[in-house]
Order: C-alpha cells, then sequence, then structure tokens
C-alpha cells in the first residue's frame, strides 16, 4: 500500500465490507443515548470507511486525550529500546539518583522498565497528589505496598517515570524524541504537544492534546505490527509485546494488559483515556474504532459506546465488500 493510500477517505463503506447503515445505527445510538461525543472514525484496511464530528470538532481539532498518553509513552520506550538504549529489565531507580532517598525501600530498587509498562509498579495506586511538586520524586518516596511485576495495580506515576526516562536518556520532550523515528513519518499533528507535570517534564500519563487522526494513526502502526507502508517505524518484537497480554487484570473486569495498552477480547487491543477517548483494534478483521468525547460524569457511556460499535459495526463487518447501501 502506497503512503498516499493510507488514511484516505473510501468511496463508501462499503467497499471496506461495513454497510452503511451499520454506521447509521451507531450514530443513531449515540444521539438517542445522549452520549457527549465529539468525533469518531473508522478504519479499515488502512483506509477511513467513515468519520465523523459534532460541532464544534473536526478533524483538525486538538484534544485532550487523557490516558491514551501512556500508549504513546509505550512506543516512545519501545524506540529506546530498538535504539539499544534502555532494556525493558533495566531497574528504574537507577536513573533517578536524585530523586531517590539515601535509603530506598526494596521493593522500590527492584521496579523494572517492563513492571512499569505493564502496570505492575510496587505502589497500589497513584504514588503522587496534584499537590505534590514533584511527582517522580513522589514515586520513589511514597512507601510500596507489594513486590513488583506481582500485581495488576493501575498506577499513573508508573508512566510519569517511563516518560521522564525518556526525556533524560534522548534529552527531548518525549513527543519531540518521537518525531523523526515515528510521528512525522505517519503525519502526526505538528501542534500536538503535552501538559508539563509540576517538576516541567511532560505528563506522558494524561497529558498529551492532539487529534482524533493522529491517535488513529499510532493505533494503526500498532495493529501493522510497527509498520507504516513499507517502513518499519518500531520494531515488530516490541510492538508484539505490548500488544499481547503480559499481566492478568480480570479482577477488574479486564481481559490484560501489556505494555500500557489495555488487551481486549477477539484478539483485540485499546487505547483507554478517561472521558472516553478510545482507539479499539481488531487485526483479525483489520478493524480500528476510534473517539474522542467527554464523558466524564457519566458512568455508563463508555460501556454503552462500545457496545455500541461491537453491536451495530463489529456484527456487521463482512470481510469482503458489500453492495452500495443506500440509508
Amino acid at each position: 500500500m502506497k503512503l498516499n493510500e493510507l488514511f484516505t477517505l473510501s468511496s463508501s463503506p462499503e467497499r471496506l465490507g461495513i454497510p452503511s447503515s451499520a454506521v447509521l445505527q451507531f450514530i443513531e445510538t449515540i444521539q438517542g443515548e445522549q452520549i457527549c461525543m465529539h468525533g469518531f472514525l473508522l478504519l479499515r484496511h488502512g483506509q477511513i470507511a467513515a468519520e465523523g464530528y459534532w460541532a464544534p470538532y473536526s478533524e483538525t481539532s486538538m484534544h485532550r486525550m487523557y490516558s491514551v498518553s501512556k500508549s504513546f509513552v509505550s512506543l516512545a520506550i519501545g524506540l529506546l529500546i530498538d535504539e539499544g538504549k534502555i532494556t525493558s529489565s533495566d531497574r528504574v531507580v537507577t536513573f533517578f539518583n536524585d530523586k531517590s532517598p539515601p535509603t530506598l525501600h526494596p521493593y522500590l530498587a527492584q521496579a523494572t522498565v517492563r513492571d512499569l509498562l505493564m502496570m505492575a509498579s510496587p505502589h497500589i495506586k497513584t504514588a503522587y497528589t496534584r499537590s505534590d511538586p514533584d511527582w517522580a520524586a513522589a514515586f520513589f518516596n511514597s512507601k510500596p505496598t507489594h513486590i513488583p511485576g506481582t500485581l495488576f495495580a493501575y498506577d499513573t506515576s508508573a508512566t510519569v517515570i517511563l516518560s521522564t526516562i525518556v526525556e533524560r536518556i534522548s534529552g527531548l520532550p518525549f513527543l519531540s524524541y518521537m518525531r523523526e523515528r515515528l510521528l512525522d513519518p505517519i503525519g502526526f499533528s505538528k501542534d500536538a504537544r503535552c501538559i508539563k507535570t509540576p517538576e516541567g517534564t511532560s505528563w506522558g500519563g494524561s497529558g498529551v492534546i492532539c487529534s482524533l487522526r493522529d491517535m488513529a494513526k499510532l493505533a494503526y502502526v500498532c495493529m501493522n505490527k510497527g509498520r507504516w507502508n513499507d517502513h518499519q517505524l518500531i520494531s515488530e518484537s516490541y510492538i508484539r509485546e505490548a500488544t499481547s497480554k503480559q499481566i492478568d487484570n480480570s479482577l477488574t473486569g479486564n481481559h490484560g494488559y501489556g505494555y500500557q495498552i489495555w488487551m481486549e477480547k477477539n484478539n483485540g487491543f485499546s487505547f483507554r483515556g478517561m472521558g472516553s477517548q478510545l482507539a479499539y483494534c481488531f487485526p483479525d478483521i483489520d478493524l480500528i474504532f476510534a473517539c474522542i468525547a467527554d464523558t466524564q460524569g457519566s458512568p455508563h457511556a463508555e460501556v454503552n459506546i462500545v457496545h455500541a460499535f461491537r453491536e451495530k459495526i463489529v456484527s456487521a463487518t463482512q470481510e469482503s465488500p458489500l453492495p452500495n447501501d443506500n440509508v
């Protein structure tokens, strides 16, 4: 597939095996349930099957991605590993002699890059609070609760540590580090940015601001085993690990967790951010659903979005092109 054939709008969803009526039913469900959706995109075989926005949002709108940022940090770590600058078995404290106490708890001393990637840090919850002046230091100065690598516990401070490692090694904000090798080749927005932590590093745990298409493009690279067209932008071996189950989180009602990426049923994986910033990827049927929204305060809205996508679109998707659906 040539560069200019990726992320172009298909002549019709049917050409990609998706009935237009299924897309319409999905939109009607979202509107009928009064979900505050800002935009959605369906991608199949590298082409846009359907894309839509609710005013004032558009395809160029910059949108905060919240914890989708974590998945971006994982890719930055993968690039460093590819360059041989770190390994997943490196102990994270070795990068933070200036922020760790003289007597460090052994659980914190043992924590590796891989432990943090798979949300198995020694903290049962995020180590910092919004009032802490240094979020990376809080990770090493908060009392841990368990041996790292043994328990899935969602810890945004783990991602702060990972993104800070990227910036300390590269000497650049983590998005800037990713530019030449990954972001620019896929046409990621030039004005994308990341909110800063109190200590001045990129808040990789929650702060990336970019477009819906930007998120979908990085999801596509992951679903395409690190490739964009004929270019291997990030190693297939890292992407395979990042998008496969590394730790069990079934007690939280999930299907496993990779490297800052969620596992889904039917061999899928996802990027997920608060307020229903989502990218659901299903390699077996070559389908990506991505959306931006604001569902904070609506506890069931995200579940309803995903259910509507599965019920209306996934169930109707066919392997071969379909006749035009006149709706």
